[in-house]
């Protein structure tokens, strides 16, 4: 009776294990699904600021400001200041 008992405890905590092992996993790439995206959105947010900037011609170090964020255009690039501080660089094509 007493080796039954173990072996449903050995059982139980090994079932506990496994589900908390598979848990850890699915969070993991979850937030790792999450991270991606968001660096996706904030990508197509300085190019929406950019293209934003180039739609009005905007001279030679000038800046223009917007609730996302901030362009400046330094000669034949175009700086994209993100409020989170993030930065992109887009080169004028030619």
């Amino acid at each position: 009776m007493r080796r039954l008992r173990g072996n449903i405890l050995y059982s139980a905590v090994l079932i506990l294990g496994l589900f908390a092992l598979v848990f850890a996993g699915q969070t993991v790439v979850y937030q790792a699904e999450i991270r991606a995206k968001q660096a996706i959105i904030q990508e197509d947010k300085a190019l929406v600021l950019y293209n934003l900037a180039r739609q009005n011609n905007i001279a030679n170090q000038v800046q223009l400001k917007f609730n996302i964020g901030t362009v400046e255009r330094q000669g034949d690039k175009y700086l994209v200041t993100l409020k989170n501080k993030r930065r992109f660089t887009y080169t004028v094509p030619q």
